[in-house]
């Protein structure tokens, strides 16, 4: 998860997200759903997006000798936090066509 930086929009910083983390440049960001969670001192709200990866983008090797897929319905399987945890249930619920 990423904060907006002062002016930026949910797309936006879903392309700076993904080059931050994982070093993949996205494209054609596209906004899913909103998950809003409450804790004891704040709330947040979670714009949950979709990209795709940029023609010709590459995992870099440092991150692709450690990280592998996980299908959707394996994810339950993962320590998530409450926040994730209503984001996998609402993917499992969402029909979300591929970009």
């Amino acid at each position: 998860g990423e904060l907006l930086l002062d002016g930026e929009n949910p797309e936006t910083a879903a392309i700076r997200a993904a080059l931050a983390h994982t070093g993949v440049l996205a494209q054609a960001p596209r906004r899913l759903f909103i998950v809003k969670q409450a804790f004891t001192h704040h709330r947040i709200t979670v714009t949950v997006m979709q990209c795709a990866a940029a023609p010709g983008a590459r995992i870099p090797r440092a991150l692709a000798d450690r990280a592998s897929w996980v299908l959707l319905k394996d994810l339950e399987n993962y320590p998530l936090t409450s926040t994730g945890a209503k984001i996998l249930a609402r993917l499992k619920l969402a029909r979300i066509p591929k970009s």
